[in-house]
């Protein structure tokens, strides 16, 4: 599940990696109107032949997830204020740069990476990132918890 707040390339790019891992199905949050609604039009057309087939795609629009607990990701309609907990095995939050304390508070394993920790250089973020991903791909992540 990722959460993207702008429909733009990092929210695309996160359904591609999982697409890529093989996950089957993909529920994609975005408070926006659409799945890949701010790329150009070009880049949309290619990036959804790319997708055609390979994976169950969800997309909930005008929707925001507002917490992660052992049932899922709680998810919040943006127009009625209704909620509804998705269920989930990961989560990925892509958006606005800040960080989102009030979703790791019942998740298992929260790795924060990125301009979600401190505005920093790219290098810091990337070193960070394979970091988390060696201990996921390792299964060296339900010992410790970061965040």
């Amino acid at each position: 599940m990722a959460d993207d707040g702008f429909g733009w390339w990092p929210g695309c790019d996160v359904v591609e990696l999982a697409v890529a891992a093989g996950v089957p199905r993909i529920t994609f949050v975005t408070p926006g109107t659409a799945f890949a609604g701010a790329i150009p039009p070009e880049s949309r057309v290619q990036l959804l032949e790319r997708l055609s087939g390979t994976c169950e795609l969800e997309i909930l629009p005008l929707c925001t997830a507002t917490g992660i607990g052992p049932e899922g990701v709680t998810v919040a309609h943006r127009i009625s204020g209704g909620t509804t907990t998705v269920p989930a095995d990961g989560v990925v939050v892509v958006g606005e740069r800040r960080p989102r304390s009030a979703l790791d508070c019942a998740a298992p394993l929260v790795l924060t990476v990125g301009d979600a920790v401190v505005p920093r250089l790219v290098a810091h973020a990337i070193a960070v990132g394979r970091e988390a991903a060696v201990r996921i791909a390792t299964g060296n992540c339900r010992a410790a918890r970061a965040a």
